[in-house]
């Protein structure tokens, strides 16, 4: 992946920190979606936006300036 996106020096660690950092702060929308909507509705609908966002998300990315933005959008 860093070959591919011409990543350079601590590009990758940016994106995986960007990541966690959204993960962790988007847990709370969902803990508080499980008590609205049942969970066996709830997962299996997450895994579908998540599998549709990751599809859109290799198709377009060139860079690692464009995967540290979607990345952060995607979380």
């Amino acid at each position: 992946m860093r070959q591919e996106l011409n990543m350079q020096g601590n590009d990758f660690n940016k994106i995986n920190t960007i990541f966690t950092c959204g993960y962790i702060v988007g847990m709370i929308p969902n803990n508080l979606m499980l008590q609205v909507v049942p969970p066996r509705l709830w997962f299996p609908s997450m895994q579908i936006v998540w599998g549709v966002l990751t599809f859109w998300f290799v198709s377009i990315v060139q860079n690692a300036a464009t995967s540290t933005a979607l990345t952060n959008l995607m979380t």
